[in-house]
């Protein structure tokens, strides 16, 4: 027996010689690691185990006789054995361990024995130079990155057992063109034919699974997707710039983030009927697709879904869309036309921004909640602009280029969108002559001389920062109908002194009022069931808030940094609140119900408690 690390980093051998008649059974392992000198090792037969890494990092070794009655390679091996070209595995081996060859990169080929069932993890990762490898149909799996980086390695045929791939198995394989798949294989890892030459590909159709990003960045020129594959992973055909044909034969139902995105030679694609979500950057950057029809099924077109698709001429868009995201088709220079189906509820911001060739718009009514610069660019905006304002069939006001104190609204503004008057100084109020259902993000946000705002009843919604940093807004009256109001919207609104929350009113996201530091007065909705987080954060003059029953949640930092706040009655009989929620206040006396978070928070910090009971 050679024992544990009994020759590591002895630098000097140059060669090991056992003698004829040796009994020696055992090499230990890290025996010869390190042994950056050693040339070559004859190993007799009576050897039957040899440990993990004895041999790697033996730099200089070229030649290696290994014992006909070994049965198993063990881990790491020969690993880093840069100088090895070439090694005849005895027939007797029946496991080979992960990285038993891994960045043996002068390795050139290499067989592997009959008997040999799985080829673990990273076993030839990073042999650059191989170039033939002949897998036994013994084979049952090819574990993750099995061959990752075999560089030089152009032709491998996969046994019939094989039913996985694991993750990165070809990963940077990058004269890999010829590849003949097993006919029961049915999962394909992630990165598993990354960056490799790969022209065409048969897949069977036992196939369910194909990973994320499987065939970037290869030179695919078609590809005909399994009846079994329902779900187009994550970038799996990002970068595959050759790529001009797909065919989907099964039931796909999600197409993910970067699937196609690059796929610079895709012309056409028809998308399977039973589609439901078109995620971000799908198609971003196919220049050469001309047309796409999307699925009824399709619910969202997720965001640049479809950016910079320079050659896009037509869009039919299907029944059950519900939401266009942001960007979702921006740079569409082609594009002359959109008619927008009923049941779209939200465009998002930039969503077709500078698709110059467009001139024709339609939106439905159900098309409430537009983001900002949802046309910029576009010919169709420039040519229906009026008095200042650019407005949709549909009622959206989607620009605002004039520089009036006093605005009015005409009646055929339903919506205002993200930003159409975010950073005007000149306006000083404004005034809605018909019903204003939903005002976007940033609608209003810096418009530091604005200090009235008058809607009338049927406002249903205000966008994020909706009216944030309007620091002399003095005066606005929130209709009844109301229900919600985006995270900032009235956030350092310094004189804003009071507000009357309607009872319509059911959600208020984050922050809506931090900072409005001259706010004395408000009025809570009777169906708000939470404050929310910084929702009255450093409100400095406000002295009293009075809760209804509804409350049920105090976020955190909700009132904190309110200075003046000493009084504050809630009427609920279940109110929870965090630790931070009057952080930095001067309560002195809260009105509440027994036993409530509220009830011990006053107890626990010798504030004044009275029971509303």
């Amino acid at each position: 027996k050679i024992g544990i690390q009994a020759f590591r980093n002895c630098s000097g051998i140059s060669k090991v010689t056992i003698e004829n008649g040796s009994k020696l059974k055992t090499i230990s392992r890290y025996a010869f690691q390190y042994c950056y000198k050693l040339k070559s090792i004859a190993l007799p037969d009576t050897v039957s185990s040899i440990g993990k890494q004895a041999f790697s990092n033996c730099s200089a070794l070229t030649t290696v006789t290994l014992p006909g009655k070994l049965s198993k390679l063990q881990e790491g091996l020969f690993q880093s054995c840069g100088s090895l070209k070439k090694i005849t595995i005895p027939a007797s081996v029946t496991v080979i361990g992960k990285s038993v060859f891994s960045f043996c990169s002068n390795l050139k080929e290499v067989k592997i024995p009959e008997g040999v069932k799985r080829i673990e993890r990273e076993t030839f990762y990073g042999c650059s130079k191989l170039e033939k490898v002949t897998i036994p149909d013994t084979v049952e799996a090819i574990e993750r990155y099995a061959f990752y980086s075999c560089r030089k390695l152009a032709q491998v045929k996969i046994p019939e057992k094989v039913t996985v791939l694991g993750d990165g198995v070809f990963n940077d394989c990058r004269a890999l063109k010829k590849l003949e798949l097993p006919e029961n294989l049915e999962k394909i890892g992630d990165y598993t034919f990354y960056n490799t030459k790969l022209t065409e590909i048969e897949l069977p159709d036992t196939i369910k699974s194909i990973g994320n990003y499987a065939f970037q960045s290869s030179s695919l020129e078609e590809i005909i997707l399994p009846e079994k594959v329902t779900e187009i992973n994550e970038g799996l055909f990002l970068e595959c710039s050759k790529l001009k044909k797909v065919v989907f034969k099964g039931k796909v139902q999600i197409i993910e983030r970067n699937a196609f995105s690059g796929c610079v030679r895709l012309e056409a694609v028809t998308l399977p009927k039973e589609l439901k979500k078109i995620s971000s950057y799908a198609f971003y950057g196919c220049r050469g697709l001309k047309e796409i029809k999307i699925p009824d099924k399709v619910a969202s077109v997720g965001n640049q879904a479809f950016a910079y698709c320079t050659t896009l001429e037509k869009v039919q868009f299907g029944k059950g869309l519900k939401i266009i995201e942001d960007m979702a088709f921006s740079n569409c220079k082609k594009l002359e036309e959109i008619n927008i189906p009923s049941g779209v509820t939200q465009i998002g911001k930039k969503a077709f921004y500078y698709c110059a060739g467009l001139t024709d718009v339609t939106l439905p009514d159900s098309a409430e909640n537009l983001g900002a610069y949802v046309f910029t660019g576009t010919k169709w905006i420039m040519a229906n602009e009026k008095d200042n304002m650019v407005i949709t069939n549909n009622g959206a006001l989607v620009k605002y280029t004039g520089s009036k104190a006093k605005v009015e609204l005409p009646e055929s503004v339903k919506y205002i969108a993200g930003s159409v008057f975010i950073n005007c100084d000149s306006i000083k109020s404004l005034e809605a002559k018909g019903t204003v259902k939903s005002i976007g993000d940033k609608a209003f946000q810096n418009c530091p001389n604005l200090k009235s705002v008058k809607f009338k009843k049927g406002l249903k919604r205000i966008g994020s920062n909706g009216f944030a940093q309007c620091s002399s807004l003095a005066s606005i009256t929130l209709p009844e109908g109301l229900e919600a109001i985006g995270s900032w919207a009235f956030s350092s609104c310094y004189d804003l002194e009071s507000i009357d929350l309607p009872n319509s009113l059911l959600v208020m996201e984050e922050g809506v009022f931090n900072n409005c530091t001259g706010l004395k007065k408000v009025k809570i909705s009777n169906q708000l069931e939470e404050i929310p987080e910084d929702g009255f954060y450093s409100c400095r003059a406000l002295a009293e808030i009075e809760l209804p029953e509804s409350v049920r949640y105090i976020g955190g930092y909700a009132f904190a940094n309110c200075d003046s706040l000493t009084k504050i009655k809630a009427a609920g009989k279940e109110v929870k609140l965090e630790n931070s929620s009057f952080y930095n206040t001067k309560l002195t006396l809260i009105t509440c119900q027994k036993n409530t978070d509220l009830y011990k928070y006053a107890k626990k910090k010798g504030i004044t408690v009275k029971t509303s009971e």
